[in-house]
C-alpha cells in the first residue's frame, strides 16, 4: 500500500479551522487500488470558515464561495497510480513475477488491482503453474482403456497379475506392470540414475532430486528436468482431452508438450502424427502392369500377361481351346491340386516381397495389400487350370471393401462343392506357405473381374 500523503492545510487541524469541521481521510479501498482520496467534508457547513463545503455556495456564503474560492468539484485528488504496484508483493514488477513462475515474460494487465490472481499477466512457454492447476486422479483410471484396474487390463492381455506402477499417466504404454506370478519384481528405484522416482527424495537422494518439482506423481524429475504429467497437462492448458504420441503431434506446434510419461503430450483425440506408411512405389518386374518379353508370360506371371480373349494359357503359352494339355488340375480338391497350391504360395512369397512383413502398417493398408497379393496367387493357380476363387470373410460387405475377402485364404472347387484353403500361416509376418483347409466341402467362392479365366 502505498503511503497516504495528505495536504498541510488539511494536516494543520485545529489552526484557523473551525471547532465543528472535521476531515477524515478513507481508509477504503475502492477494488481498485486507490489510496490517499480524501473525504473532504464540513458537518455542519461553517460560512465564514474559508472553505466553500457542502451546500455552501455564492448566494448562501458569498464570503467563502466566491468566483476565486475553489469548490468540491475543484479540489485535486492525489493521482491514482497506473501500474501493479499494490499486487507485486515482493518483486518489482509483473515481469519478475511471472518469470518466478516459470513463464517467460509478463506485464501488467490490471492497472491499480490489488489482486494478485489478475493484475499480471504472463507470456511464454512454462511449466504449468503447480499452484493452480486442478491435478487429475493418483492411480491409473486414465490409461485403462475401459478396464476397471490394471489387474484386469493386464488379465485381459493374458497376464495372471498387473498393478499400476505410473499413478497419474494417460500413457497405456507404460502405466500398468503386468508380470506372471514366477515372474521377478520390477526394477526398484536406482538413486543416481538421473531419475527421481519411487521413494526417492531431495533428503535420500540429492543426486536425482535436487530439482523443485511438483506433488508426486503428477510431477516427476526426468534427467533434471521436472516434468508434468499429460494429465497435468491437459487441466493446465484447458485441453479437452489429449493423445500419448510416440512419433508427435499432428500439429507439429503442439511437439514441445514433453511430460514424464508420453514423448509426446498432444492435445484432442487421434491427434497424433500419421505414421501409417504409404503404399510401396510400384515394382518392376512380375505385378508391374506390363509383360516383359523373355522374361514374363502367362503362366509365369498372368496378372502382367494375360491371354487374349478366346485363348487359354496352356504350358506357359496361350493357345487356342481344345490345343495342349494343360489342364490335368481341373476337378475338386485333390492331392495334385494341394501341391499346386502350395507351389504357388512358395511362388508368391519368393517373388512379390512388397506383400509381406507389413505389420506396421494399419489394416486397411495391409487390408488393401493382402487383396493384391491373393489377386495373384489366384491367377498363378487358374493358369494351371485350377479352379481357384475368392474366399469372403464378412458377407454383407461391398466387394470394393477389402474386408469383404479374406486376407490370405481362398476358395478350391466348383461353386457350392468347394473347400476353403489358407495358404499362409501368421500372414504378413513370417508368411509360411501351407495348404490348410479351413472349410471343406459346400464352399462357395468369389471370380471377380480382375481373375483370369480358367483355360
Amino acid at each position: 500500500m502505498r503511503p497516504l500523503t495528505l495536504p498541510i492545510a488539511i494536516l494543520a487541524l485545529g489552526l484557523g479551522c473551525s471547532s465543528n469541521s472535521s476531515v477524515t481521510p478513507s481508509t477504503a479501498d475502492d477494488g481498485g487500488g486507490d489510496i490517499g482520496v480524501l473525504d473532504d467534508t464540513t458537518t455542519p457547513e461553517s460560512c465564514g470558515d474559508g472553505v466553500c463545503t457542502g451546500g455552501e455556495t455564492t448566494e448562501t456564503c458569498p464570503t467563502d464561495c466566491d468566483d476565486t474560492t475553489p469548490g468540491p468539484s475543484d479540489v485535486t485528488e492525489p493521482p491514482v497510480p497506473a501500474d501493479c504496484f499494490d499486487c507485486l508483493g515482493e518483486a518489482s514488477d509483473c515481469e519478475t513475477v511471472c518469470i518466478n513462475k516459470g513463464f517467460g515474460s509478463g506485464f501488467c494487465g490490471a492497472p491499480r488491482s490489488m489482486d494478485p490472481a489478475v493484475c499480471c499477466v504472463c507470456t511464454g512457454s512454462a511449466e504449468p503453474p503447480k499452484d493452480d492447476v486442478t491435478l487429475p486422479p493418483a492411480d491409473c483410471t486414465g490409461c485403462l482403456q475401459g478396464a476397471a484396474d490394471c489387474l484386469t487390463q493386464c488379465q485381459s492381455e493374458g497376464f495372471s497379475e498387473g498393478y499400476c506402477v505410473a499413478p497419474g499417466s494417460l500413457n497405456p504404454e507404460i502405466c500398468c506392470q503386468c508380470n506372471d506370478p514366477n515372474a521377478p519384481p520390477p526394477p526398484t528405484a536406482v538413486c543416481g540414475d538421473g531419475d527421481c522416482e519411487g521413494d526417492e527424495n531431495t533428503s535420500n537422494c540429492p543426486a536425482d532430486c535436487d530439482v523443485e518439482c511438483g506433488p508426486a506423481p503428477h510431477y516427476q524429475v526426468v534427467n533434471g528436468q521436472c516434468l508434468p504429467s499429460c494429465g497435468v497437462l491437459i487441466n493446465a492448458s484447458g485441453w479437452n482431452d489429449a493423445t500419448c504420441c510416440q512419433n508427435g503431434c499432428g500439429d507439429a506446434s503442439q511437439n514441445d508438450n514433453v511430460t514424464w510419461d508420453c514423448p509426446t503430450c498432444c492435445p484432442g483425440e487421434n491427434s497424433c502424427v500419421d505414421s501409417t506408411p504409404p503404399d510401396p512405389p510400384p515394382t518392376t518386374g512380375c505385378g508391374d502392369g506390363s509383360c516383359a518379353p523373355g522374361e514374363e508370360d502367362c503362366g509365369t506371371c498372368p496378372g502382367d500377361c494375360p491371354c487374349p480373349p478366346g485363348k487359354s494359357c496352356k504350358n506357359n503359352q496361350c493357345v487356342d481351346p481344345g490345343v495342349g494339355t494343360g489342364c490335368e488340375l481341373a476337378g475338386e480338391f485333390n492331392e495334385a491340386i494341394e501341391d499346386s497350391v502350395y507351389d504357388s504360395a512358395v511362388y508368391v512369397k519368393s517373388n512379390y516381397p512388397q506383400f509381406f512383413y507389413i505389420e506396421d502398417w494399419d489394416d486397411l493398408a495391409r487390408r488393401k495389400q493382402a487383396y493384391k497379393m491373393m489377386t495373384t496367387v489366384l491367377n498363378h493357380l487358374r493358369a494351371k487350370c485350377v479352379n481357384a476363387s475368392r474366399c469372403v470373410a464378412n458377407p454383407g460387405l461391398p466387394e470394393s471393401d477389402p474386408f469383404l475377402w479374406c486376407s490370405d485364404a481362398l476358395v478350391i472347387g466348383t461353386p457350392g462343392n468347394g473347400v476353403t484353403v489358407d495358404i499362409y500361416q501368421s500372414w504378413s509376418d513370417p508368411a509360411i506357405p501351407q495348404v490348410l483347409v479351413t472349410e471343406g466341402g459346400g464352399q462357395t467362392g468369389v471370380v471377380t473381374a480382375d481373375l483370369i479365366p480358367l483355360p
